[in-house]
This record gives C-alpha cells, sequence and structure tokens, in this order.
C-alpha cells in the first residue's frame, strides 16, 4: 500500500471520527513526511467544512450533492496546515455517513486530477444477479484460472498478478464460496519489490480491456460494478483484518507502459478512481462476506483496473504474511446510467 493509499484510508476514517490515538499518530507522521499529503490534508478539511452548509435536503441525490459541493471547492489555502498538523480535532459526525465518505473520496481524487462521479461503497450481502442488459465483463470463480502472478500490478490484461498468493480447495476449514476452488492471500509483498520491508497489505490485481465496449463509455454514462466475497480462517481475538476493492479507470499507455507500478502513480494518472474500504472480516469460516464498489468511466477509459486487497488493521499485528485469508466469486458488470450533464 502506498502512502497515498493509507493517506486516503486514515483520512476518511478521521472525517467519520473513527480514528483512534494510533490512527491519528500515524496520520500525523505521514503529514509530516511528505509535503504533498499535507496540501491534499488543506483541501480536504476545507472541503469537510463545507458540509455544514452546502447540504439541501430537498436534493434529488448524492451525486447531486458531490456536484453542489464540488462546485464550490476553495483553492488550497495554507493557513489550515497547522490545524491539520497540530490539533486534528474529531469532526462532528452528524451528517450522513455514506455523503462524507463520497465527498473524501471525490476530493482526494480532485487532489491528484481525477474526478470521480460515483461513490464506492462496502456492505456485507449475499451476491445479487446482474440486472437485465448489463455486460458481465468478470464472473471470477478461480475454477480454471492459472495461478496468480507474483509480480506486482499487471501489464497486461485478464490475469490475475499481485503479491504471493496461490489457489486452494477447501482449507483451514474454509469451503470456496463456489465450486471447489479460492484464492488464498500470502503475504503483502510480490517477487522483488522494492521497499518490501512493512508491508502489511496483501493486494490482487486484475487488469480488464474495456476498448471493445467504447461506444458505451463515450458519453460517460459507463459504470461498472464489482463484487467480491471474502472469508478468513479462525484468527486470535485481539487481531483485526478488513478487507477493500479499488477501480481505477485507465488510458492504453498508462495501463500497459509499467508505470502503474511505480508508488504514488496509479491514482495521479488515473483517469477516475474509487475506493471501498472497511469491511471487517468476520470469525465466522462457515460464511462469506461481500465487498462492493463501483465506478462511473470516463470517455477515454481503454483498462478498468481491478484492486482487491486484505490489511492487517492494528498496528501491534502488522507483518508481511496472511495465515489464512480468502477470496473468491468476484464479479464485474458494465451497466448504463443517465450520462452526468
Amino acid at each position: 500500500m502506498t502512502p497515498n493509499d493509507r493517506f486516503a484510508e486514515l483520512w476518511g476514517d478521521y472525517l467519520e471520527g473513527d480514528l483512534d490515538a494510533a490512527g491519528r499518530a500515524e496520520l500525523l507522521a505521514l503529514l509530516n513526511g511528505d509535503k504533498s499529503l499535507r496540501a491534499q490534508a488543506v483541501d480536504l478539511f476545507q472541503l469537510h467544512r463545507l458540509l455544514g452548509f452546502a447540504h439541501q435536503d430537498g436534493a434529488e441525490s448524492g451525486e447531486a450533492f458531490v456536484r453542489s459541493v464540488a462546485a464550490q471547492l476553495p483553492a488550497g489555502d495554507e493557513e489550515f496546515v497547522e490545524t491539520v498538523m497540530n490539533r486534528l480535532p474529531v469532526p462532528a459526525i452528524d451528517r450522513r455517513r455514506f455523503v462524507v465518505r463520497t465527498i473524501a473520496a471525490l476530493a482526494f481524487g480532485l487532489m491528484v486530477g481525477v474526478f470521480v462521479t460515483s461513490a464506492a461503497w462496502v456492505y456485507a450481502t449475499p451476491r445479487q444477479p446482474a440486472p437485465p442488459g448489463d455486460v458481465v465483463l468478470l464472473d471470477e470463480g478461480f475454477e480454471s484460472s492459472p495461478a496468480p502472478e507474483p509480480t506486482g500490478i499487471p501489464t497486461h490484461p485478464h490475469r490475475w498478478a499481485g503479491d504471493f498468493s496461490e489457489l486452494v480447495g477447501e482449507n483451514q476449514q474454509v469451503r470456496p464460496a463456489t465450486g471447489r476452488r479460492m484464492f488464498r492471500f500470502l503475504r503483502g509483498d510480490y517477487q522483488d519489490k522494492p521497499n518490501a520491508v512493512g508491508s502489511y497489505v496483501s493486494d490482487a490485481y486484475y487488469l480488464l480491456d474495456v476498448r471493445p465496449y467504447r461506444a458505451e463509455l463515450d458519453d460517460g454514462g459507463a459504470l461498472v460494478q464489482l463484487s467480491a466475497g471474502f472469508n478468513a480462517a479462525s484468527f486470535p481475538a485481539h487481531e483485526k483484518y478488513q478487507s477493500s476493492v479499488s477501480l481505477y479507470a485507465l488510458d492504453a499507455e498508462t495501463a500497459t507502459n509499467g508505470s502503474t507500478r511505480l508508488d504514488n502513480t496509479l491514482q495521479n494518472d488515473s483517469l477516475a478512481f474509487s475506493r471501498a474500504n472497511r469491511l471487517l472480516l468476520d470469525r465466522q469460516p462457515e460464511t462469506w462476506q461481500r465487498l462492493a464498489g463501483e465506478l462511473r468511466l470516463p470517455p477515454g477509459t481503454d483498462f478498468v483496473l481491478v484492486r482487491i486487497g486484505v490489511a492487517h488493521v492494528t498496528a501491534a499485528q502488522r507483518r508481511s504474511d496472511f495465515p489464512g485469508h480468502y477470496l473468491d466469486d468476484v464479479r464485474m458488470v458494465l451497466s448504463r446510467r443517465t450520462p452526468m450533464p
């Protein structure tokens, strides 16, 4: 996980009032060490202040509210740096929580040069069939897939790659969600990964070529929706693990030239991205939890990069290995919504 990724997670928790003392200390350390993150924090802090007066009960939808707030975004102002750095006050959380998360994701995207037009969300629920008319882009049960490649972010489409992992059958009292095989996260690093020390997030990636659907993308009304099943073998009561999914819209050059493997460039170079975080894994290996996210694809999208990960949550437990964490039944569909004005 890059510093930008971790900052986005910590800042989202901060805006929702969920950041504990350890998290605030980690956030402060990140801000102290990176001027660009401090600049992002300044604008996000300003944006959160807008929530108190920008929301109107008559807004037709969450997306309308997002657009109304985005239109009022002020330019960066250094006067907020000291507040962010020195006090980190707990913000009010009486606004609608999903709106706070949506605005945080939107603003973070704006700071790195992308515009997220649709929020990602998290839930634990059974998988739902695709509505009529949707195009299934990915329906992965790992039954016939080749072994994932431990090479980091892939530059070739339609293969699983990322950190060390394997495909297994029933294991550690965990049965596949569908079929006979499932994906197992093993480590938070990959072959020859630079700066691998201290990695505590295990990521799996899948690159999809969506150029055959270019006609659906040109007006900005195309939407991809991703869902995935997660499970874990029994783990100690003092440990916590969370799963997350991210989606990135990329042009062909960015997707295939290897630049996505460089730290801190994926979010900057993507045309748009969305994140869905904080689905804590339970201690019930007999059941699967589902996590979902979506992203509206801007014109010019050639590839969609899927990132699916599992992370150690508490600082005390963080390490590179994952003793029993699984992924199965990954599905992504392309659907249509009314193009945004």
